[in-house]
């Protein structure tokens, strides 16, 4: 665990202890982290840690909702992003990767574009079952991910920052593009943090690191 920053957020290795801004594990006041972000280039990994925390957790009895962005290439050589549904395990197409050039607006002005266009009923559905992880209590929730889609463009996940907001889970695991990580931070209003870069080397443990976490804050019937 590194020391806090200026602005009291908390970083982690890959590898080191899941601490909250507070004393160690077992004495007073400690402090769990409700809020794990998941940072890092492309293809390093935050994806499979996603899927191994949400599976293994499920397999421990914990309560898991939430999101998993999988990108794959098909036979014909096309890229595409399917969304899957953690709690129900139902998958759906959510994009085609086309290209800067031709794909959709990041936001107005000379924001950019997109590599990527988007299913927009995927998306729709992808919202609806977001919102369905606030009717019961969850202990684990996963959000695969948070970026500009959703913070510049208002689009994908764009309800993801009301479903933190609201808090109704023990622990939740994000995945958030290391360019809006501040901007969601501030959204969020959050102090209590812990930031991990992922490599592909340091990915390996992370996913049980993250399943223990889960099951510390598992929430009580009712809570």
């Amino acid at each position: 665990m590194r020391p806090a920053d200026a602005d009291g957020r908390r970083r982690a290795t890959a590898s080191g202890p899941l601490r909250g801004a507070g004393p160690s594990p077992g004495s007073a006041g400690f402090a769990r982290p409700r809020l794990v972000f998941l940072t890092g280039p492309p293809d390093v990994g935050k994806t499979e840690v996603c899927r191994c925390v949400a599976e293994t957790a499920r397999h421990r009895g914990l309560r898991v909702c939430g999101l998993i962005t999988e990108a794959r290439r098909l036979a014909s050589g096309r890229i595409v992003q399917t969304v899957l549904n953690v709690r129900t395990g139902e998958r759906r197409r959510l994009a085609d990767y086309v290209g800067v050039d031709e794909g959709e607006p990041i936001g107005s002005g000379a924001a950019g574009r997109f590599s990527w266009t988007f299913v927009g009923e995927a998306l729709r559905w992808g919202r609806h079952e977001l919102e369905r992880c606030l009717a019961s209590p969850t202990d684990l929730l996963v959000i695969d991910q948070i970026g500009p889609l959703e913070l510049v463009a208002g689009s994908g996940w764009v309800n993801a920052v009301q479903i933190l907001e609201a808090g109704r889970f023990g622990v939740a695991v994000v995945v958030v593009n290391p360019l809006v990580v501040e901007h969601l931070r501030r959204r969020l209003h959050a102090t209590d943090v812990t930031e991990i870069e992922v490599g592909v080397a340091s990915s390996t443990g992370l996913c049980e690191r993250l399943v223990r976490l889960a099951l510390e804050g598992r929430r009580e019937p009712g809570g």
